[in-house]
């Protein structure tokens, strides 16, 4: 984490972690944004170590100064062209997925399989297990759909250096992509329990 540029710390101090993490999580979704995957899952995380404030949320013109600082650094050269599509397809207990590929290459590939020898373990040893993945799998499936996205879509061969403002303009809309509640959950067959491996429970956020 002490990676990051000294400016963009002290901005994430200043705001709360988990709305903050939502944002950048939400910025995965767009195409044009697909080369700067490493650094948006950088800032994500940085966000839930650093965020300090209990109710201040980002604004664009933070959210593009947070970005930028962070080009020409060492972080910003792990950023490479894209290498494959943006949106692949998993298949597992009969249903198909839709899921972000992420950093690197064939990740649907290699994700594919392990869901198949998932698929093969004894279903009541491994009950527990194969559900919290398929509720993971229904979780991203409807992140993707939120976000407008479609089966092996492509997004944007190079990474860019800042964040245009047309592009961040609509901020509820970005969140809205990583965000549920209840209601929502049980509307596309998501029981809680079966997500709780996954749930980052929030401790109160340290003081500056």
């Amino acid at each position: 984490m002490n990676t990051l540029p000294k400016i963009v710390l002290k901005e994430l101090r200043r705001l709360e972690p988990v709305k903050t993490a939502a944002f950048f999580a939400g910025l995965t979704l767009l195409p044009e944004l697909l080369s700067n995957n490493y650094r948006l899952e950088l800032l994500i995380h940085s966000a839930l170590v650093e965020g300090r404030n209990k109710s201040k949320q980002i604004s664009k013109p933070t959210a593009k100064k947070i970005f930028s600082a962070i080009s020409g650094t060492s972080s910003a050269m792990q950023e490479d062209p894209a290498e494959d599509v943006m949106v692949s397809l998993v298949k597992y207990n009969k249903s198909c997925f839709l899921l972000l590929e992420g950093l690197n290459e064939s990740n649907g590939f290699h994700t594919q399989r392990f869901l198949t020898i998932v698929e093969r373990l004894d279903t009541e040893v491994y009950s527990s297990v194969k559900k919290s993945i398929e509720a993971i799998l229904l979780i991203s499936n409807e992140i993707i759909k939120k976000a407008g996205l479609s089966r092996y879509q492509e997004g944007g061969s190079f990474p860019v250096q800042e964040l245009e403002y047309e592009l961040i303009s609509d901020i509820e809309r970005i969140n809205s992509f990583v965000k549920f509640d209840e209601k929502e959950l049980q509307k596309i067959g998501v029981d809680i329990s079966d997500i709780q491996p996954f749930i980052y429970w929030q401790i109160q956020p340290r003081s500056a």
